[in-house]
């Protein structure tokens, strides 16, 4: 997928140097007429979706295209259509007009495409779908702004500019139009699901958690969201068990996942890991490190490895060592995982305060050995 997709997140948490939003933890969902998804479609999408994930683009494509016609002010069937548009430019097929995209080059040909339409045929709606697809935050911030200029009230405008203002760290900027957005609409399933990713960031744990909750139960049955979404929800959600102090529920989670809609596995065994690591299961838990590692090798495990494996043999003194480097290479920007950040954000969040925990119990411990001596 495009990294200009705004309605798409990958995981938790970009840590924010500003309070969380002090919006209403209600939820209470109410669509305007860019989100009111027709009763009767739902059987279509759901086709569409299934076929999708079964590797049927083509297939989807036909059945969300005369929907896309029909209303083409409903923007999630709209969204949809654009991933799977992507699809098949990405695998060298065409869509409409477009020709088979150069490898590399399918995200700018669609963006192109429907920036020219937005132009061509100017409604809120066009620019918002032309925005998502930008490659370019300022370009993106434009479109968001012509989309404004055509109908201030489209709730898809503020969440936009969020997601964009997030990616871009201006998180004062993000958290005002997020507040914004879920004035618009309290249960905006896309508003929603950035909003748990800052409260995460934020560290309120527990809030972030309960609102990627309601996110879960509410697209549980939906087929905008495709299996993978919630996936990365799920894997998201047992990482903030981690973060509660609640590692049986992060474990519990992780079972749940579906192996084949799970786009990182090796970030799923770094959870397991941390779980199994605050559960006191060691030699289980350098198994699960050593599994992330082998499908993807990164900057944290190896010292993790180094970390654990002191442990299982009594070198305290080791052990506090390793977890100090550390938390000095967490200090470095992208040093890990720099397709992406958020995830690398996210588990130098989680590693730290691995780290800060073990420290502590082992500065308590050499403080217990020196006195007995």
């Amino acid at each position: 997928m495009s990294a200009g997709l705004f309605s798409r997140l990958g995981t938790l948490a970009t840590l924010l140097a500003v309070s969380a939003c002090s919006v209403t933890r209600a939820y209470a969902p109410d669509p305007g007429p860019y989100d009111r998804v027709p009763e009767a479609w739902l059987g279509t999408l759901q086709d569409a979706r299934l076929g999708f994930e079964r590797g049927d683009a083509r297939g989807a494509l036909g059945l969300l295209e005369p929907l896309s016609r029909e209303r083409p002010q409903i923007l999630p069937v709209r969204a949809f259509l654009q991933e799977v548009e992507l699809v098949l430019l990405e695998g060298g097929e065409r869509v409409g007009s477009l020709g088979p995209a150069a490898p590399g080059q399918a995200a700018g040909v669609l963006a192109r495409e429907y920036e020219q339409r937005a132009l061509t045929t100017p409604t809120a709606e066009s620019y918002v779908l032309a925005a998502r697809l930008a490659s370019d935050p300022a370009q993106a911030l434009e479109l968001l702004s012509a989309a404004e200029d055509l109908d201030p009230a489209c709730v898809w405008i503020p969440y936009g500019r969020a997601w964009w203002y997030h990616t871009q760290s201006r998180y004062r900027e993000a958290r005002e139009e997020l507040r914004a957005a879920l004035r618009r609409d309290a249960g905006h399933l896309p508003t929603l699901r950035l909003h748990a990713t800052m409260l995460a960031g934020a560290g309120e744990v527990d809030e972030a958690a309960g609102a990627l909750s309601v996110w879960l139960d509410r697209t549980a049955d939906d087929p905008l969201f495709g299996s993978y979404e919630r996936a990365a929800a799920l894997l998201d959600l047992a990482a903030l068990e981690v973060l509660r102090d609640r590692p049986r529920q992060a474990l519990a989670r992780l079972e749940e996942l579906d192996p084949r809609s799970l786009r990182d596995p090796a970030r799923a065994e770094e959870v397991r890991a941390a779980a199994l690591e605050e559960r006191g299961e060691y030699s289980a838990a350098l198994a699960a490190a050593q599994r992330a590692n082998q499908l993807e090798p990164g900057e944290f495990l190896p010292l993790v490895q180094e970390a654990m494996l002191l442990a299982s043999v009594g070198d305290l003194a080791g052990e506090k060592a390793v977890w100090e480097r550390l938390l000095e290479r967490t200090e470095e920007p992208g040093s890990a995982r720099p397709h992406d950040p958020t995830a690398y954000l996210f588990e130098s969040m989680l590693f730290r305060l691995q780290a800060h925990a073990r420290i502590e119990r082992i500065e308590r411990a050499l403080r217990t050995a020196q006195e007995n001596d």
